[in-house]
This record gives C-alpha cells, sequence and structure tokens, in this order.
C-alpha cells in the first residue's frame, strides 16, 4: 500500500507542487534571514542555533535549497522519460496494428487471386500466401493459416472431375509447382505443421525428398508418383493408392499403411 502511494505521488503532480511551494519557502526564509533581524533570530531559535550563527543558518537553508532542486530535476526527468517512454510505445503500438492492417490486406489479397479461373494468376495467388507466411515467423497462427488455406487448395483443385479427367497420369503445372513449394524447395517455411492432403489426386507427382511429416494422405492418389527419399514418418496413409510409384529410400517410420495399395511399386 505505502508503495502504491509513493508511485501515485511520484507520477503526479502533487510531489511536483510541493517541491516547488518548498523552494519557494526556503528562498523567502533566506532571503528574509539576509535582511530582517527579527526573522533571523527566529530562524535560528527554530534551528537550534546560537544568536550569531547567522552563517550556519543561512548554510543549512542554502543546502535544503539545493536538495530541493536535485529533487525537483530528478522529477522533472522522471517525467521525461516516462512521456518518451510513453511515446515510444504509442509508436510501436502503431506501427504494429500498420502491419497488422498490412498483412490483412495482403492474405485478403491473395485469396482472391486463389480462386481466379487463371492457373497462372491463382498459383500466383498461392505464392503470395507462401510469402506471406515466410515474412511474418513470428505469428504462427498466421503461418497455420496460409498452410491449411494452400493444402485445401491442393485437394479441391485435384478433387475436381474436370481436373481429374485433364491430368488422369500427370499433375498440372499450379499443382506441382505448388507441392514443390510447399514441401520440397522450401519446406522449413511450415515446419512442424502437419499438410492435410486427404483425397487429393496426385497421380505422377515428383515430390522427391519432400518433408510429409505426420501428413494426412487418407486415400490420395499416388500412382507412378516420384517419392524417393520423402520424409513420411508418422504420416496416415491408409487407403493411399501408390501402385507403381518409387519409394526407394522413403522414410516410413511410424506411418499408417492400412489398406494402402502398393503394387508394383518400387522400393
Amino acid at each position: 500500500m505505502l508503495s502504491r502511494f509513493w508511485t501515485w505521488l511520484f507520477r503526479s503532480q502533487t510531489l511536483q507542487f510541493l517541491l516547488i511551494v518548498l523552494l519557494i519557502v526556503l528562498a523567502a526564509v533566506f532571503v528574509a534571514v539576509l535582511v530582517s533581524k527579527s526573522l533571523e533570530a527566529c530562524v535560528l531559535e527554530s534551528l537550534g542555533l546560537e544568536e550569531d550563527a547567522k552563517y550556519e543558518a543561512l548554510k543549512f537553508l542554502g543546502i535544503s535549497m539545493g536538495g530541493v532542486l536535485i529533487a525537483l530535476q530528478a522529477l522533472m526527468s522522471y517525467k521525461r522519460a516516462k512521456a518518451m517512454e510513453k511515446t515510444a510505445q504509442s509508436q510501436a503500438d502503431a506501427v504494429l496494428k500498420t502491419e497488422q492492417g498490412q498483412r490483412q490486406d495482403r492474405l485478403k489479397n491473395a485469396i482472391e487471386h486463389l480462386g481466379h479461373k487463371s492457373d497462372s494468376v491463382r498459383l500466383g495467388g498461392a505464392y503470395e500466401l507462401f510469402h506471406l507466411a515466410q515474412d511474418t515467423p513470428d505469428t504462427p497462427e498466421l503461418r497455420q493459416t496460409v498452410h491449411d488455406i494452400l493444402c485445401a487448395h491442393i485437394r479441391q483443385t485435384t478433387g475436381e472431375k474436370e481436373y481429374q479427367e485433364k491430368h488422369e497420369s500427370n499433375p498440372s503445372e499450379e499443382v506441382q509447382s505448388l507441392l514443390n513449394l510447399l514441401f520440397v524447395q522450401e519446406p522449413d517455411v511450415f515446419k512442424g505443421l502437419s499438410a492435410d492432403l486427404q483425397g487429393s489426386w496426385l497421380k505422377g507427382v515428383a515430390l522427391e525428398r519432400a518433408r510429409l511429416e505426420n501428413a494426412t494422405l487418407v486415400g490420395v492418389q499416388l500412382q507412378r508418383a516420384d517419392l524417393r527419399v520423402v520424409q513420411l514418418q508418422g504420416a496416415d496413409l491408409s487407403e493411399a493408392k501408390m501402385q507403381e510409384a518409387t519409394l526407394q529410400g522413403v522414410q516410413l517410420q511410424g506411418a499408417d499403411l492400412s489398406e494402402a495399395k502398393m503394387q508394383e511399386a518400387t522400393l
């Protein structure tokens, strides 16, 4: 309670006012001692000094005024420091809000591009999302959101009947480029996040040395896919179709392969 009182007193204008009043009083007494004999005697008596100790009284008053001035200066310095700290914090908050606003704008624009009819525009939107996550390593929630959006885009795109008919044996450039970006070229951007590509149509994809640990790949179509040295530890590959896939050096420790199809796969 006492510490709170002193904190309040130090921060408020009350202490500054009291110090100024005290300084004025001490200065007035100092001048009065110099010019008034009667007041001099009164001050000497109150300080317990002899009548001829005028110098000692003036010395005491001078030291007291000096102490008050030092305290007043310290108080002003403290208030200036606090004001600067508050200003700096306000500026930091403003910068943070600006950055958050810019991130939201980038996210919105990228998602709009991801829904475009043109393959190249969609791929551009995917890269925008990827770079947004890459530029904000300190925001795991945003990284997770971007990762989920891109994985959902792969599932949705490859899940369309028109896509499957057109890309019976090999993936589209859009899908292959996105898979490379997420799991082969720059896997550390989403390090620690588990991909959900359940049911995706990924026939003939090239995923050599991809990082797909703990991924959800239930029912995924991976016939004739290049899966050499792919990291699939802990992945759920139940009901996955991997006929004729190249699986040399693939890491499957802890993976779920129940009802997976691997006929004629190269191991």
